[in-house]
């Protein structure tokens, strides 16, 4: 039997709210991911999405429990061993980087780089190809810092596909997005996730299209949380009920 892709166990998510202080959000989140399969998270705003994303990628350590990636404790692995394992975009894109469009693709590829010669041409071809696949191709000399949030947000969706990790982590990815780059986007990520093995959770308000491409939801609440295995099992306003 081949081991989940992502398995959190007896998990529990919190905030640092002073010296020896924390707050718990959640507790006891036990979920597993396989390659191919895509978690949609739901919930009010402030309820702990983020947060819970931030600890699955390792970026913050969990209150109780663990998480494991290929049966590895993220806890437990370096910086560039996570960047191997795991791939994150946050809710808001960066606002401030000299760097062009392909430049911030590329730097997804960082992992790859030699000490000795840096990128790779291999590193900008692949670069060019997912900017060719979010049809961004037109934009690889532009200023990064010139874009709306909407275009930040689409380049920095092609960084996280040019990173190459088996696990996506997407905090609000549709936010800035209108509605046909919404459906391009999801369509792309299922596409992805299905016909390269990797496996993607993220956090979207928008149920009606995200329940369209999603295997799985889990619903954080303000008390508690709910899964569900079939998306079918959660109707249009459900998520709203605490």
């Amino acid at each position: 039997m081949s081991e989940h892709l992502l398995h959190s166990i007896q998990l529990s998510t919190g905030l640092e709210i002073g010296t020896n202080k924390e707050k718990t959000l959640h507790a006891q989140l036990n979920f597993s991911l396989n390659s191919g399969e895509i978690m949609l998270l739901v919930g009010r705003n402030g309820v702990g999405k983020s947060v819970l994303l931030r600890t699955l990628a390792g970026m913050q350590a969990p209150l109780v429990g663990s998480v494991e990636i290929q049966g590895q404790a993220i806890g437990m692995l370096s910086e560039s061993q996570r960047a191997a394992c795991v791939s994150m975009v946050l809710a808001t894109p960066p606002q401030d980087l000299r760097l062009s469009v392909l430049e911030v693709v590329m730097s997804g590829r960082f992992r790859f780089a030699s000490n000795i010669k840096g990128y790779h041409r291999e590193d900008e071809s692949i670069a060019r190809n997912w900017l060719k696949k979010m049809g961004l191709e037109d934009w690889s000399d532009r200023l990064f810092l010139s874009l709306s949030d909407g275009e930040k947000q689409k380049v920095m969706l092609a960084r996280c596909w040019a990173q190459d990790t088996p696990l996506l982590l997407l905090d609000e990815p549709l936010a800035f997005l209108d509605y046909p780059s919404r459906k391009e986007f999801l369509e792309l990520l299922s596409s992805l996730c299905r016909e390269h093995g990797k496996a993607a959770i993220y956090s979207s308000h928008d149920l009606s299209l995200s329940l369209q491409h999603c295997s799985s939801v889990l619903h954080l609440k303000r008390q508690g949380h709910a899964y569900y295995s079939d998306p079918s099992e959660l109707s249009g306003d459900q998520w709203m009920l605490d």
